[in-house]
């Protein structure tokens, strides 16, 4: 007589859900036109996912899955009180606005990704630059209004930068010192009637070791 264990019943009750019902359910659910998705949010996570070069299938494709299930559920079910397969099917369809919903985001995050004007010739530029070492800091000599500074910052917060349309604070370089003199040296006051922010198109040069990665043509 075969013997299994309750946690095995249940992790193997789960897994089929993630596995096999969640992804037909996920894939069968159809788009109108009048779902609502923020497309701001939309288009920073494309921006990411070309700008970082992630694989953008494992970004949008089919979300992974939480246990659906818990130990009172297996249990109810092996006395014959639930059917696994109608009440995997019906607690789906409980959410099914929700996933509808992800599937609209995801959807158009890709069709952005396939857009070639999502990403601007020099944001590419930086960020071929920046994949072309594996380096966590990055020297970045900024140029406004025939002034230039330059400090360390963060490689992924250029990216991330770039891909929000963000701009650049005194804590967004390798010390607040640093970050705090560029902005002066370049007279960066964001508190001003008129305020001026520094943003990555402000970026002339990119180094690292002595090498330049990024060097603004305009």
């Amino acid at each position: 007589m075969n013997v299994y264990r309750f946690t095995d019943i249940l992790k193997s009750a789960n897994n089929y859900v993630r596995n096999v019902v969640f992804p037909k359910f996920y894939s069968g659910l159809e788009i109108s036109d009048d779902v609502k998705i923020n497309l701001n949010y939309c288009i920073v996570s494309a921006g990411r996912i070309t700008l970082s070069g992630e694989d953008s299938t494992e970004s949008t494709g089919v979300p992974e899955y939480h246990d659906m299930f818990n130990e009172q559920d297996i249990a109810v079910m092996l006395c014959g009180f639930i059917d696994f397969g109608k009440e995997s099917v019906k607690r789906l369809l409980e959410e099914k606005e929700h996933w509808i919903n992800e599937k609209a985001t995801d959807t158009k995050i890709q069709e952005l990704i396939e857009n070639p004007e999502t990403v601007l010739s020099w944001e590419k530029a930086i960020a071929d630059g920046l994949r072309g070492v594996n380096a966590k800091t990055v020297l970045a000599e900024f140029e406004t209004c025939g002034k230039k500074s330059a400090a360390k910052t963060c490689s992924d917060a250029i990216i991330n930068k770039m891909a929000g349309n963000g701009y650049f604070d005194y804590y967004n370089f390798l010390t607040d010192k640093k970050g705090r003199k560029l902005l002066e040296e370049l007279v960066i006051d964001d508190k001003t009637e008129d305020k001026k922010y520094l943003t990555c198109k402000d970026i002339s040069k990119i180094m690292y070791r002595g090498k330049a990665l990024y060097v603004r043509t305009d």
